[in-house]
């Protein structure tokens, strides 16, 4: 969850109960390194029932390079963590020290929805926020594509059916061309599709999903803001 890289850090959190081996109590461990070989385990960052309403569920992070709410209080940006806060709602918390302490924002639960496991990008065309994050809709499993200017006020762009859990959204270039890119929704079970995205809706360019890997994997993150626009799954 909410591997994100920043001045120098790469940090990968992880769902964590650290009071035993069953699933209950689900917090966000947290551990930064600088080449991604060698890691530092932190502070556990997000605390069940203490920053959230109920459980810290499956999400993504992000960094607030142009302040659009406003949260930065000194000279670091704003870390931003996205999450599902089970039976809330997706949910954001914030940090100004470079992630080692967080803060639950006033605005959550920022969507209300039948999904989880936010997906944060940056949409630099337009300026704006997005969170790709699956989205129960009159029964069917879909990726839905929220939008905001400012993290706090989201709207639904547009729904992308037959995925289900752990969306994932990033952009590549075709043959490592950086003036010939597409962008690739990606779902928990390493089936996706190529296409390209305006920001609210996705348009695949082939009509069947394709996998990148087989057997016991799943769930797969990437990290977000790399050096040199690499994209790295976990």
């Amino acid at each position: 969850n909410g591997m994100v890289y920043y001045d120098g850090e790469y940090h990968f959190f992880w769902q964590s109960n650290p009071f035993g081996p069953k699933w209950a109590n689900m917090f966000w461990g947290h551990a930064v390194s600088k080449d991604l070989v060698h890691w530092e385990e932190l502070s556990v960052a997000l605390h069940p029932r203490v920053m959230a309403v109920s459980h810290c569920f499956s999400g993504s992070a992000n960094v607030e390079e142009k302040n659009t709410a406003g949260w930065q209080t000194g000279d670091e940006k704003v870390m931003i963590a996205a999450f599902t806060d089970t039976g809330c709602g997706e949910a954001l918390a914030i940090s100004n020290d470079r992630g080692r302490t967080w803060k639950y924002i006033d605005e959550n639960p920022i969507i209300k929805h039948g999904g989880r496991d936010p997906k944060l990008v940056w949409y630099e065309p337009g300026k704006h926020w997005v969170i790709a994050v699956y989205d129960i809709a009159d029964g069917k499993r879909t990726i839905g594509f929220y939008t905001s200017k400012n993290l706090k006020q989201w709207e639904l762009g547009s729904r992308f059916e037959g995925f289900h859990e752990c969306p994932e959204l990033f952009e590549l270039p075709v043959d490592e061309d950086a003036n010939n890119k597409r962008w690739v929704v990606y779902g928990g079970d390493a089936a996706y599709y190529v296409g390209t995205f305006d920001g609210k809706t996705f348009t695949p360019e082939h009509p069947q999903k394709h996998r990148v890997h087989h057997g016991p994997y799943y769930a797969s993150q990437c990290f977000s803001r790399t050096p040199g626009g690499r994209v790295i799954q976990v």
